[in-house]
């Protein structure tokens, strides 16, 4: 079996912390777009919430990347540790610390929540916070689980930045002229 050294070297390698490609190329494109806007200082809805959609990307990408470096940090060896409880209280951890990052997101971004056309919303993270929360209360802990419970966690993640996805076109080309 694979160590947590290994899933985590593979997490970076295989982007497993990457972001749907049309999440990450849609709001490119509406960066490129918005930025003459900006540059002009014309006023513009959508390019108002162009920098709030990239808050949302960064927090997704930190809650994964902060699972795996927490894996990678506390193996011991490329095998993993025969302590279970350690594991276990690793990834509560991490739930506490990524519950508190998304819901600190509103308190931080509060010009974006109040925007009615910023469709992410604090509910929609505290729901994936209490999501991750409750995968990693459930856990237990062997060498097959943790490996079963990362999987798990990467298919909640990733079921979550694709809803996100979905609203953020809804959010940037539903509602503005640059979208027609």
């Amino acid at each position: 079996l694979l160590g947590a050294g290994f899933v985590a070297a593979a997490a970076e390698s295989s982007g497993w912390c990457r972001l749907p490609h049309a999440m990450v190329g849609h709001l490119a494109m509406w960066e490129e777009a918005t930025s003459a806007q900006i540059a002009a200082q014309v006023a513009s809805p959508t390019a108002e919430v162009v920098p709030c959609w990239r808050s949302v990307h960064t927090i997704f990408v930190n809650v994964c990347e902060k699972l795996y470096s927490r894996v990678a940090l506390h193996s011991r060896s490329p095998w993993m540790p025969t302590e279970d409880r350690r594991w276990k209280a690793e990834v509560l951890l991490w739930a506490g610390e990524q519950r508190e990052m998304l819901e600190g997101w509103g308190a931080s971004h509060a010009g974006c929540v109040a925007k009615p056309r910023q469709l992410v919303s604090v509910p929609f993270l505290l729901g994936l916070a209490e999501q991750l929360e409750a995968l990693a209360l459930a856990a237990k802990f062997s060498v097959l689980e943790l490996n079963q419970w990362l999987r798990n966690f990467q298919k909640a993640w990733l079921m979550a930045a694709h809803y996100a996805t979905y609203l953020e076109l809804l959010s940037l080309e539903a509602f503005d002229a640059i979208g027609d």
